[in-house]
């Protein structure tokens, strides 16, 4: 009874940890610190690049940091159990996905900043490897999630290594069976071969080669419905960080005309979220031809010239 009863206990810890363990993200902890160091020693790197860098390259690629460093922290926030690290984002996927796509923005606030080619060319490496890294450490928590213990998949319980089990195997050797050769003549009848009508392929016929001049497709801007739901969003935010983010969200992988961009700024209460807001946007603008309507959202002259000079070396969109 007690045996029954050890054996009941121990099958139900099992179960329950093998459970646990199906639902979370864990990596080893020795891969999982070695990719932590390299993210948090580039990003330093990175951070160090842009306090040299002068003028509104800096503020807008201090965003991006920011931006990217907070995504970070949250994805990779964990806590150690034994030697393994458990990730503590509840959906720790949908947070690699964030951050992956926050890198793809920093890489392009990068591309566009007012920077030398070399410099540039060094923060893209920083960006690389941080991404690496965090690739890694994202398909091995899926890896291992995805992994669960026999007991959980069959229902049946394991057992375990350390009890020690003695079987009696008892081996029984047949003698071969002897078999008399057959006395049996079959004599073989001569086979008749009809010949087969031979049969001619038809000519190939060769289609003529037609190329098709490639289509120069110009990004087109978001679909109007489609903005006036986005806007809808940034109207509900409260506070200024919200519609910001909002904001650069949106940028990554949409295009907008110049009036869809005055009225994003003019859903901004601050002159300063305004100028981050327009030169963050500059590069999805599909009519780079009517960006003055854009000035009419600011108050200042200041304003529009700290986004002129920002714009003067960045590439609107359909134009690279």
């Amino acid at each position: 009874m007690l045996f029954k009863l050890r054996f009941a206990l121990v099958f139900f810890l099992l179960f329950f940890a093998g459970a646990a363990y199906a639902q979370g993200y864990s990596i080893d902890s020795a891969k999982g610190e070695q990719a932590f160091d390299v993210i948090e020693e580039n990003m330093g790197q990175f951070k160090r690049m842009i306090g040299s860098s002068t003028g509104s390259s800096q503020e807008q690629l201090n965003d991006a940091y920011d931006g990217l460093r907070s995504l970070l922290d949250e994805t990779l926030a964990h806590q150690r159990v034994g030697n393994r690290l458990e990730f503590t984002h509840d959906r720790f996927d949908v947070a690699c996905q964030r951050s992956m796509r926050e890198l793809k923005y920093a890489k392009r606030q990068v591309r566009i900043a007012d920077l030398s080619k070399k410099k540039a060319k060094k923060m893209h490496k920083k960006l690389n490897r941080i991404e690496d890294s965090l690739q890694e450490l994202c398909s091995q928590a899926q890896q291992i999630d995805a992994v669960m213990p026999e007991e959980v998949a069959t229902g049946a319980p394991a057992v375990a290594a350390e009890q020690n089990t003695s079987v009696d195997i008892n081996l029984t050797v047949e003698a071969p069976a002897v078999v008399a050769p057959s006395t049996t003549v079959v004599t073989p009848s001569p086979a008749v071969v009809a010949p087969s009508p031979a049969v001619v392929a038809p000519p190939t016929v060769v289609a003529p080669t037609v190329v098709v001049p490639e289509a120069n497709l110009a990004p087109m801007p978001m679909d109007p419905s489609l903005f006036a739901a986005f806007m809808d969003r940034l109207s509900e935010a409260s506070f200024s960080s919200d519609k910001l983010n909002l904001i650069r969200s949106a940028s990554m992988g949409n295009y907008f005309t110049s009036s869809q961009v005055l009225q994003i700024l003019n859903e901004l209460s601050f002159s300063a979220d305004k100028v981050k807001a327009a030169i963050m946007l500059y590069s999805c603008v599909v009519d780079a031809n009517a960006w003055f309507l854009v000035y009419e959202a600011f108050s200042f002259q200041s304003d529009r010239q700290k986004v002129q000079q920002a714009v003067e070396h960045m590439t609107p969109a359909g134009y690279e």
